[in-house]
């Protein structure tokens, strides 16, 4: 986005995103919990170049967030871990699995092995930027200060 704004709600109105959004060559989007049925339908799209990549945590942390939640019933139409091998054959290629632990203790790897996946390319380096976003917030430095809530922290330490 080229304009400058003097508050950001005049910059991030839903009209002023969608045009940023289309005008952009790569596009990704954060679903939480999502049907099979509906991403089998859309990695199987031509109208879509469409990749997914599924970030997992421990089975443990998933199954207390997802009481805390109330979502005890099982519900075979979403995500779980017998569907992935699934979507993976199916759509050989289109489908990544990055677990939140293997990222935290290598982010660097970690990174590259998505960026690789991207690309499409399975020597390619990881881009400038996110070399420079991964050397500033990924890996802890001797003068931080410990902001909980920050995006500056040691992921090893995770």
């Amino acid at each position: 986005m080229t304009r400058k704004c003097r508050t950001c709600t005049q910059c991030f109105t839903v009209d002023t995103l969608t045009e940023v959004c289309r005008s952009e060559h790569l596009r990704i989007m954060k679903v939480i919990r999502f049907s099979i049925r509906w991403m089998r339908k859309l990695l199987s799209s031509s109208k879509f170049d469409l990749k997914l990549m599924h970030l997992i945590r421990d089975p443990h942390a998933s199954l207390r967030s997802m009481y805390s939640h109330h979502l005890t019933k099982l519900q075979p139409d979403h995500w779980s871990t017998w569907s992935r091998p699934v979507l993976e054959c199916e759509f050989r290629g289109q489908v990544m699995r990055l677990k939140y632990e293997s990222f935290c203790l290598d982010p660097d790897g970690q990174s590259s092995r998505l960026w690789r996946f991207l690309s499409g390319n399975q020597t390619a380096s990881l881009p400038p930027k996110w070399t420079e976003f991964l050397g500033k917030h990924m890996h802890k430095k001797t003068n931080w200060q410990d902001h909980i809530y920050g995006m500056v922290r040691d992921m090893r330490d995770e």
